[in-house]
């Protein structure tokens, strides 16, 4: 059995089930969505006081340090409250209302706040990245600040001391021996001249450090978020779409798992092939619910073919079922006369089932007038009379210019497919002439 035909029927046979499958995986996705208001997302671009980076890794690296500060509860709390926003959580917001992305492998960060009040996200959004960036050159600055403090008041120190050795210098120049004066003299000189050295490395420590400083980068916030106008995506139909394909290939594999624990089905090509003959056609039934006159018309074609091509003259009908269950509410003899119907001279009437122009014709072929009996019809265009499966004929013809036509469902069983082997090998090897299959009218 090919994979298409098994696709086709286990579609056919259980749509119903990929039907319902489909339409929970559709309301399962659904379920976050009701009762969700729209929300709004503002977004504002910065830099932070740092080089630019050479790689999107280290644009990452830069990223994750601003996110690190953007979604901190202190500093989301300082920003709703310089945007004069109640009824927001600062921790909830962290989690998911607050992002940073990079722009790209730059140093230009996006910030974004989500919200249900445009203008407040808007207001947020601004307040979060000027508090990002004073939080930044807080824990940057820190220690420069304390370090030039720290060099200042070294500095000023050694100030005064230099002055009181000036005071002390001058002094000495004024008054005492020669000989004592210039001996304590040079010393006071040397300390001074000492503590001066050490001011002037700190001047210039200081000088080179803050113009080092005025160097790096400035943070700053380059577009300031505005009020965004359109809604954010709900993504409902996105989350339709995926609910309805993984709610069809669940119910897929439960079609496909009943099919394997279920009995074993044949569809009508594989039922064909099975027993070793030719597929001659489906019956099936219009919208009125009434039996197709071209399917029968393109079967009864196809059983003279046939019964032409295996030079027969009676085909017998035999079902499968004893409740066929035929299209329009037809029956295997009403059935039997529509397809012989196209093959009857003006003025013929089908052959019924154990009648006795059926018997004769059976026995004039027994007693050797096959083939003039053949080439008649033929020649008058009769083709092979269409009947009703005999027993009794069967058994008189002994096989001889008679075929059984095996009429069943589109889908059977194995079990009914070994019965009808059984009765088709029990009677004659090869008796069969082909088998028409039809699409029950109550599925």
């Amino acid at each position: 059995m090919d994979l298409h035909e098994t696709a086709h029927r286990i579609v056919s046979r259980h749509w119903r089930l990929l039907a319902a499958f489909v339409c929970i995986g559709v309301a399962i996705t659904c379920l976050p969505h009701l009762g969700k208001r729209d929300t709004y997302t503002a977004s504002a671009r910065l830099v932070l006081d740092t080089q630019d980076p050479k790689t999107f890794a280290e644009a990452n690296g830069i990223a994750g340090t601003a996110k690190g500060l953007a979604t901190s509860p202190l500093l989301i709390r300082n920003a709703l409250i310089r945007a004069r926003v109640r009824g927001h959580d600062a921790a909830e917001m962290s989690k998911k209302d607050v992002t940073v992305a990079p722009l790209g492998d730059s140093g230009v960060l996006l910030l974004s706040v989500t919200d249900e009040d445009p203008r407040a996200a808007a207001a947020i959004t601004n307040a979060l990245a000027r508090g990002v960036i004073n939080k930044r050159l807080d824990v940057t600055n820190g220690q420069l600040r304390d370090a030039l403090n720290g060099v200042g008041r070294r500095s000023a120190q050694l100030t005064r001391e230099i002055f009181k050795l000036d005071v002390k210098i001058s002094a000495l120049e004024a008054a005492g021996s020669a000989s004592a004066r210039s001996s304590r003299l040079a010393r006071l000189t040397r300390e001074r001249d000492f503590l001066a050295q050490q001011r002037g490395l700190l001047e210039s420590t200081s000088a080179s450090t803050r113009s080092s400083e005025a160097e790096r980068p400035a943070a700053a916030v380059v577009s300031p978020a505005s009020i965004p106008m359109e809604a954010d995506s709900s993504g409902l139909i996105r989350d339709i779409l995926l609910g309805a394909l993984l709610g069809g290939v669940l119910g897929l594999g439960v079609a496909a798992l009943q099919e394997r624990l279920g009995p074993a089905a044949l569809g009508a090509r594989a039922l064909a092939t099975q027993l070793g003959t030719p597929l001659l056609g489906t019956l099936s039934s219009d919208p009125d619910g009434k039996l197709r006159g071209k399917d029968v018309q393109h079967i009864a074609a196809r059983l003279q073919l046939a019964a032409k091509m295996a030079n027969v003259r009676t085909i017998q009908l035999v079902g499968l079922r004893d409740d066929l269950d035929l299209p329009g509410s037809t029956d295997l003899n009403d059935l039997a006369r529509r397809l012989d119907r196209p093959a009857s001279a003006p003025g013929r009437e089908p052959v019924a089932a154990g009648s006795r122009a059926a018997a004769s014709d059976d026995t004039s072929d027994l007693r050797g007038g096959p083939q003039r009996e053949r080439g008649s019809l033929a020649e008058e265009g009769h083709g092979a009379r269409v009947g009703v499966f005999d027993a009794n004929s069967v058994a008189r013809s002994n096989g001889g210019g008679l075929r059984l036509a095996l009429v069943a469902p589109a889908t059977v069983t194995k079990a009914e497919l070994d019965d009808v082997t059984d009765l088709v090998g029990g009677v004659q090897s090869g008796l069969l002439l082909g088998v028409l299959t039809y699409t029950p009218s109550r599925p």
